[in-house]
């Protein structure tokens, strides 16, 4: 059903510039992550996550799009800003909207921001805790007067769909609520 919802297809090939790109298998896995706002568009992302770096992903017409943007409430309590579509998904099932640019050193406009500081209680930045990840979220929090939440290191996972297949889902949730905690802000 979550896949489903943020329209997100399991791929047999996928072909690019009529050139064959990738052929899924069970040892290939592919997902297209279609971003398109209306029937007429065309953006998205394929994700092989078992792939090596510089061939995980291949993007259409990303520019300027936030991910998940179009399917959060219009006011919360909590949103936090991920990097992944994938980090999104996570957050969803465990109740949380989520948002999250195409990459980590991808600002999000300043109105946007101003926008969604208005309709939720709380915003935390949830980028990899990788030395990138840690540098862009400081960053961006300090920019935004927004709050960071990173994995500890400890869990040996960079982001919640890492942590939450290898410990579950609730120990992303029971994170985050302890850092929310420690902010003061439950």
């Amino acid at each position: 059903n979550t896949l489903d919802k943020f329209n997100t297809k399991w791929c047999d090939e996928v072909w690019f510039y009529d050139r064959l790109w990738s052929k899924g298998s069970k040892y290939n896995l592919m997902y297209l992550y279609n971003h398109a706002l209306t029937p007429y568009d065309e953006s998205w992302t394929v994700y092989r996550p078992f792939a090596t770096s510089n061939k995980k992903f291949r993007k259409f017409n990303v520019d300027g799009r936030i991910m998940g943007l179009d399917l959060i409430p219009q006011t919360g309590h909590l949103l936090v800003i991920t990097k992944s579509y994938k980090d999104i998904m996570v957050l969803y099932e465990l109740g949380i909207p989520a948002i999250a640019p195409h990459n980590e050193n991808i600002p999000i406009p300043k109105d946007i921001i101003d926008d969604l500081k208005k309709r939720f209680e709380l915003i935390y930045v949830n980028y990899d805790n990788d030395a990138t990840g840690i540098k862009s979220c400081i960053r961006f929090t300090k920019e935004h007067d927004l709050f960071y939440w990173n994995l500890p290191k400890s869990l040996n996972c960079k982001d919640p769909f890492a942590c939450s297949c290898k410990y579950g889902l609730e120990a992303v949730l029971d994170n985050l609520n302890q850092k929310i905690k420690r902010d003061g802000n439950l």
